[in-house]
């Protein structure tokens, strides 16, 4: 599998998901849970950033990343009845 990632370029080699474990929670995860942020596209990627931020708010020193995944690599399936009330109300 590939994904993509834009952040700011200093960030580029850290991919262990702690900086949006250390801040409020996130759409996709609470305070204290790791997570990195990817997309299935370098649009997508571009446009999820956008959503939160105006062109001219985007900071110069950016940097996609593409992140290959082996087939080896294990996948957890959540069901849709085991998640919490509210999980959605974004």
């Amino acid at each position: 599998m590939v994904v993509y990632r834009l952040t700011k370029a200093k960030y580029a080699k850290k991919l262990s998901g702690l900086g949006a474990s250390k801040s409020s929670t996130h759409r996709w995860n609470s305070r204290g849970t790791s997570m990195l942020y990817t997309s299935q596209s370098r649009a997508l990627a571009v446009s999820e950033v956008a959503a939160h931020l105006t062109l001219e708010e985007l900071p110069p020193e950016q940097a996609m990343l593409t992140i290959y995944i082996p087939d080896s690599v294990s996948m957890q399936s959540i069901m849709l009845s085991s998640l919490p009330l509210g999980w959605d109300c974004w």
